[in-house]
């Protein structure tokens, strides 16, 4: 009962954090539409975050121990695991490039000029026969130097509206590559808050777990002093063994998927997960909207579509 509830909790707030995580990503015309709901209502440190990683940062190549991590709020988690994300810098590069592409294209619109200087020294030697107009043979050499300056101006009245289609197709190729960097932003927030999820609910049932093997422990010795004195049959203390068996059972179970949620925990955040994490919370502004409005942001702030 207690894993059913908390799987259906973290479900829940996978696609919560996903709603949470795209207001950065929204174009002007539909952030308009909803500002009155995400700006007025959203955490101040949600916004600051996102401006964070969506400004282009200089990867950091340091190798930095998984065991480094000190955030214990999701937010924060999920800050720290799009910081250091290799996808999503390799995105903010390709959006960058794509910023220069368009320069080079808006360049067209631009005037030329051509500066053009030759500068050279040129040797005549020149042999004279004799004939009727120069009886005496003769020789001699002349030395110029010769130079060629120019300028070219040039500026393109009509080219066929070929400039303007290179300018269109760099700002759409930039749409697309900041699309790009959406989705995959997208695609490491839920991954990382799916994994830190997954965490905090096997670590919460592996103390849940723990306790009642303490529990079913004191309950054997209750019950084998009992057996003892004679007021009980040995079944009854069997069937608290047989209990205090499955719950040591359920513990290994818990244990291993506590170590696969780990393992995915660090592929997702790039660090070891903290012993506690925080209660996770769904922000104000979401459990205030009704199920149409939440189908609205999602299509709204949606990066794929």
């Amino acid at each position: 009962m207690i894993r059913s509830r908390l799987s259906k909790l973290g479900t829940s707030f996978v696609f919560s954090i996903l709603l949470w995580n795209h207001a950065s990503f929204a174009t002007s015309t539909k952030a308009s539409k909803l500002s009155s709901i995400t700006r007025m209502d959203m955490p101040k440190n949600t916004l600051d975050s996102q401006k964070d990683f969506l400004a282009p940062k200089e990867v950091n190549h340091e190798y930095r121990s998984p065991s480094q991590i000190s955030a214990t709020t999701l937010s924060k988690i999920i800050k720290e695991a799009l910081t250091h994300h290799p996808s999503i810098e390799a995105d903010k590069e390709a959006l960058s490039a794509q910023d220069e592409l368009i320069e080079k294209a808006t360049a067209g619109y631009k005037p030329s000029i051509d500066l053009r200087v030759s500068l050279g020294r040129d040797n005549f030697r020149r042999s004279f026969t004799t004939n009727s107009i120069n009886p005496l043979p003769s020789t001699g050499s002349i030395a110029l130097t010769r130079t060629d300056p120019s300028i070219t101006i040039r500026q393109i009245l009509f080219d066929g509206m070929g400039t303007t289609s290179r300018v269109d197709r760099a700002h759409s190729q930039r749409h697309q590559a900041r699309g790009t960097l959406g989705v995959t932003t997208d695609t490491a927030t839920v991954e990382a808050a799916s994994a830190t999820i997954d965490v905090r609910r096997l670590q919460r049932l592996l103390r849940i777990v723990n306790n009642n093997i303490q529990f079913h422990q004191i309950m054997k010795e209750k019950v084998a002093e009992i057996v003892q004195a004679g007021a009980t049959s040995i079944s009854d203390l069997h069937q608290v063994e047989a209990r205090l068996q499955d719950t040591h059972i359920a513990k290994s179970n818990i244990e291993s998927e506590l170590s696969l949620a780990r393992a995915k925990f660090v592929e997702a955040v790039g660090m070891e997960p903290p012993t506690h994490i925080k209660r996770i919370r769904l922000p104000a502004y979401l459990l205030s909207t009704s199920a149409e409005m939440s189908v609205r942001m999602a299509l709204d702030r949606n990066s794929s579509i």
